[in-house]
């Protein structure tokens, strides 16, 4: 017998609103933590993540991270893994989901 678990997530980036996590309406939300750069340059942090993290901390709602690659090489790939490490040891955070890349 399989039992399902519904979830309800939210993915928030810049451009989408907090709606969902202050009104307590989700189970977990997937912050974009950042992206990358066409021009092959340092990653950046997205704008609203700092604020949507303390939201969901104060909240007590399970965090996952995604990062917005457009690497083009294993060598840029890995540039970004490693940001992406380094910016989840700076806040602490834990993630209780995966760790999502998502490509262009």
């Amino acid at each position: 017998m399989i039992v399902w678990k519904c979830v309800i997530g939210y993915g928030v980036e810049k451009k989408r609103n907090r709606n969902g996590i202050e009104n307590g309406s989700i189970n977990f939300v997937i912050l974009r933590i950042g992206y990358g750069s066409r021009k092959g340059g340092q990653p950046i942090i997205d704008p609203k993540f700092e604020e949507y993290l303390k939201l969901c901390v104060e909240n007590k709602i399970p965090v996952g991270v995604y990062f917005f690659s457009y690497a083009n090489t294993v060598e840029k790939v890995k540039i970004e893994a490693n940001w992406v490490v380094q910016q989840l040891n700076l806040k602490h955070l834990n993630s209780q989901y995966s760790l999502t890349k998502k490509m262009t």
